[in-house]
């Protein structure tokens, strides 16, 4: 029902920009910009935490961090906020009542607003779950 209310339409102007973006080719250096960035983070988190999962994608937005704690994932959660750090537990994922042995934390690529708060974070995080193991 409330589907209908829903304007998905894109505005006139979202569609200028995005075509002169594409045209004048500044979309091309936006993506490529984006990609180094992104690259350079997920680097930095590499180096905390080493990818365990060879099909993992090296350039992802979001790196699946498994964790051992058997705790509910809403109390992992709160206690890393405590450290401020924010992430989120695999529990929040589930669909149909499933669970899973497999815990994990999403971990943004994108959310600090420097690679300083990156890794800040991340050393945050790492000694926080060196208490856990």
């Amino acid at each position: 029902m409330g589907i209908y209310n829903i304007n998905t339409k894109p505005s006139s102007l979202d569609i200028e920009v995005v075509s002169q973006l594409i045209l004048t080719g500044k979309a091309h250096s936006i993506f490529k910009q984006k990609k180094s960035l992104l690259k350079e983070a997920n680097e930095i988190y590499n180096s905390y935490f080493p990818i365990s999962n060879e099909y993992e994608n090296p350039l992802s937005y979001f790196r699946r961090l498994p964790i051992h704690s058997k705790a509910p994932g809403l109390q992992v959660e709160e206690e890393i906020k405590k450290k401020q750090v924010y992430v989120f537990h695999s529990d929040r994922f589930i669909s149909g009542g499933q669970t899973s042995d497999n815990k994990y934390l999403r971990i943004s690529m994108a959310a600090t607003n420097s690679f300083e708060e990156l890794k800040e974070g991340l050393d945050r995080l790492k000694i926080h779950l060196g208490h856990l193991d």
